[in-house]
């Protein structure tokens, strides 16, 4: 049997616009789920339009699972149809004159008692059961997304292709649904890529992600990896990491090393030569907050702790992140319970504690 393996190395040029030019190798029978990650207009839904052949390439190639669907150089141009991808687009893209049943049953090749029993299992994998007979202008834009999937699902895919997938849910049902998804993903065997700027999403969903910005594929790995491990600034930036600034190795010793970040000073793992001149990011959530007492911190094994002010705090549901001044910019992410434990307000003095596998650095 054939690897799952997909290659892509296209360009795509628009006039007066954007050059999309991704370039993407690796094994999906390994990855399961890629998520193509970044903000709009970074070129995922280009990338994923190409695959699935709804656009054509200005040059490159396409591969997968051992076949060639696009070649430019040889003037290979499979249709979408031979491909056998299954596509779920943003804008749903339902029949308006078709009930749920006959939607999710377009273009399956079974008739009689077969068809009727796949279109059974996706009612009920998808929740979609009493909506059978309901048209799309009688469904919700949730229930609708749902028939969709449902329909990109319908044919047995080689390789399933979700454009932000859960977009037009309302955010309760939207992350229901994230974890059902996945699951759907996982049992399913089928290799699949989601598009999404959701960091969420690309979290819950992704073996491995793809992060593209102005049209390149900037960094591909393990999602956690990813997330708490940017590649450059631009991906720590579009990742999410809330605190990245510029740092100056100071010395190094035994797999640790001391850098001036601003005024002051922070340890981490590895070592780099002295006056390197790097990055450092720090997620919000591996910044612990006590007292401004020393004895707050009485009793923390970790190396980095920063005395500090609030400068401001952002609630954000049930978290608040905190902007603080510790010598440099650095921004935490407490409960809202700490919050009122700690008296936090602009101007409270207060420690961050750091540990050193958390401050990673950017070369």
């Amino acid at each position: 049997m054939a690897r799952q393996a997909l290659t892509i190395d296209v360009e795509r040029r628009f006039r007066r616009g954007p050059v999309i030019a991704a370039r993407l190798e690796l094994d999906l029978d390994a990855a399961g789920t890629l998520v193509l990650f970044g903000p709009s207009g970074s070129g995922k839904t280009t990338v994923l339009r190409c695959l699935a052949g709804l656009e054509r390439p200005d040059r490159g190639r396409i591969a997968f699972a051992g076949s060639t669907w696009f070649d430019a150089a040889g003037g290979v141009d499979v249709s979408p149809q031979r491909r056998r991808v299954g596509y779920l687009p943003q804008g749903f893209a339902l029949f308006p004159h078709l009930d749920v049943r006959a939607n999710i049953g377009y273009g399956i090749a079974a008739t009689g008692r077969s068809r009727e029993a796949r279109i059974g299992e996706l009612v009920d994998r998808l929740a979609l059961a009493g909506l059978e007979r309901r048209r799309p202008g009688e469904l919700s834009g949730g229930q609708q997304q749902r028939v969709a999937l449902a329909r990109a699902l319908a044919r047995d895919p080689r390789l399933l292709l979700l454009d932000e997938p859960l977009s037009a849910l309302d955010t309760p049902t939207r992350e229901a649904l994230r974890g059902e998804l996945r699951v759907m993903l996982g049992a399913g065997g089928v290799p699949a890529i989601v598009v999404t700027h959701d960091r969420a999403e690309a979290l819950v969903l992704g073996d491995r992600t793809a992060v593209m910005a102005e049209g390149a594929v900037r960094q591909v790995g393990p999602t956690l990896d990813v997330f708490d491990r940017p590649a450059d600034e631009a991906v720590a930036r579009i990742v999410g990491v809330e605190t990245v600034q510029p740092a100056v190795a100071i010395a190094a010793a035994e797999g640790l090393t001391r850098l001036r970040v601003g005024d002051a000073e922070l340890t981490a793992i590895g070592e780099w030569p002295a006056d390197a001149a790097l990055l450092v990011s720090i997620r919000a959530e591996d910044v612990i907050l006590v007292g401004d007492a020393p004895a707050a911190s009485a009793g923390v094994s970790a190396r980095n702790r920063l005395q500090g002010r609030v400068v401001s705090i952002e609630l954000a549901g049930p978290l608040a992140r905190v902007r603080l001044d510790c010598g440099f910019e650095l921004v935490a992410a407490v409960t809202r319970p700490a919050l009122d434990e700690l008296d936090l307000r602009p101007g409270t003095p207060v420690r961050a504690i750091v540990k050193a596998p958390a401050v990673h650095v950017i070369a």
